[in-house]
C-alpha cells in the first residue's frame, strides 16, 4: 500500500530527526519506485524529497540536487501546488548553498512564495521567505535579509509546526550573529533550541547548539569562552550519539574556527585534523572534500601547512592516507595538502 504524501512527509521527518538516514533513503526509494510505476506523482515527488534530504544530511549535495529536480517534474505533473512549493524552496536553498546561483535561487523562491500565497499555504510562505532571506544574506544584502527572515518567523509562528519555527528562528539568529548582534542571536537560537527539543528534532538541535557556541565565542571573553565550548561539547556529543558524521565534522570545523578566534592555533588545527580523519573513516568523498577545504583554509592562516600537518608523528599515517585522496580532486588546495607528505 502506498501512503499519501502527508503521511510520508511525517514519517520521513521522524526518521530525519533521529538521523536514520539510510532507513529513510531506503523507505523513500521503495515508495518512489512503486508510486512512480503506479502514477502517484505527488507521492513519488515527496519520496524524492525524502531521498534528497537523506543525501544532503550525509553530505551528498549533488545527488540531493538530482532527486529534487526530478521531484519538481513529478510535482508539476501532479499539479499539486503545495508539493510544488516545497520542492521549489528546496531547489532554491540548494542553488544558494551548493551552486551560489543567487539569481536562479531567487526565481525558485519567489515562485514558491507566489504559489504559497495563492493557496494560503502558511508553512510554504514561511519557508519561502526564509529561503529568500538566506539568499539576501549570502549576497550581503543585510536590510532585505532581515526583513524577509523576520517575516518568515512571524508566519512560522502562525502555524503549529515547531520544526518550521525552529528553522526560521535559527535563520534569524544567523543574521544577528553575522551582523554582530550576539545578544539578539542568543535569544533567537535559544528559542529555536526550545522548539527542537519540544519535537525531538535532534539533528537541528545539534546545529543550534553549535550556533550558540559560535555566538558566545564572538564575545571573545574568558567567561564566554567556557560557555561557548560547553555548547560545542554538547553539540559534538549529540552528533556522536546519533552517529551523524556530517554533523560531527561540521561541529569540529566550527570549533576549529572558534579556537582560532582565541588564537589557540594548535587546538584549532587538531579540530580540523580530527574532522578530516572522521571524513576519511566514512570514505564519503563529499565529506572528505569539505573537511579538506576547511583544513586548507586553516593551514593558510597557520602559514606553514606542510609543517603543521607533519608536526606530530602520530599524524603521519593519516597524512599518507589523506594523500591517497588528493587525486580525487582538481582544486589546487588538494595537491597543496598532499605536498607535505614524506617522500
Amino acid at each position: 500500500m502506498i501512503p499519501d504524501h502527508h503521511l510520508l512527509r511525517e514519517t520521513t521527518l521522524a526518521l530525519l530527526n533521529e538521523a536514520c538516514f539510510l532507513e529513510m533513503h531506503l523507505l523513500c526509494e521503495d515508495i518512489y519506485q512503486r508510486a512512480d510505476t503506479e502514477g502517484h506523482d505527488s507521492v513519488a515527488a515527496v519520496a524524492l524529497l525524502g531521498m534528497s534530504s537523506a543525501s544532503l544530511a550525509t553530505g551528498d549535495c549533488y545527488r540531493s540536487e538530482t532527486y529534487t529536480r526530478r521531484a519538481l517534474v513529478l510535482a508539476e505533473r501532479a499539479q499539486e501546488d503545495r508539493v510544488i512549493c516545497d520542492v521549489l524552496v528546496e531547489l532554491g536553498e540548494l542553488e544558494i548553498t551548493l551552486n551560489q546561483h543567487y539569481t536562479t535561487a531567487q526565481q525558485y523562491l519567489e515562485r514558491a512564495l507566489t504559489l504559497a500565497r495563492r493557496t494560503q499555504y502558511t508553512e510554504g510562505i514561511a519557508a519561502a521567505l526564509r529561503g529568500i532571506g538566506m539568499n539576501h544574506l549570502q549576497q550581503q544584502q543585510m536590510q532585505a535579509a532581515h526583513a524577509r527572515l523576520t517575516q518568515s518567523l512571524a508566519h512560522a509562528l502562525l502555524t503549529a509546526s515547531k520544526p518550521l519555527q525552529a528553522l526560521s528562528a535559527n535563520a534569524l539568529g544567523n543574521w544577528c550573529l553575522i551582523n554582530h548582534h550576539p545578544d539578539q542571536a542568543i535569544i533567537s537560537f535559544r528559542k529555536a533550541l526550545e522548539y527542537c527539543r519540544e519535537t525531538g528534532d535532534r539533528i537541528n538541535e545539534a546545529a543550534i547548539l553549535a550556533n550558540l557556541g559560535r555566538t558566545y565565542a564572538q564575545y571573545n571573553t574568558t567567561s564566554a569562552y567556557h560557555i561557548a565550548f560547553d555548547f560545542f561539547a554538547q553539540a559534538l556529543e549529540l552528533t556522536r550519539t546519533l552517529h551523524f558524521a556530517y554533523g560531527e565534522i561540521t561541529v569540529l570545523n566550527t570549533m576549529g574556527w572558534a579556537y582560532q578566534s582565541y588564537r589557540q592555533s594548535e587546538r584549532a588545527l587538531n579540530c580540523f585534523l580530527l574532522a578530516s580523519e572522521r571524513a576519511l573513516e566514512g570514505e564519503n568523498e563529499a565529506l572528505i572534500e569539505m573537511a579538506l577545504e576547511q583544513l586548507m583554509c586553516m593551514s593558510h592562516e597557520a602559514g606553514e601547512p606542510e609543517q603543521a600537518l607533519l608536526v606530530s608523528p602520530s599524524r603521519m599515517p593519516f597524512v599518507e592516507q589523506m594523500g591517497n585522496y588528493t587525486q580525487l580532486f582538481t582544486r589546487p588546495w588538494a595537491t597543496f595538502i598532499g605536498c607535505g607528505m614524506p617522500g
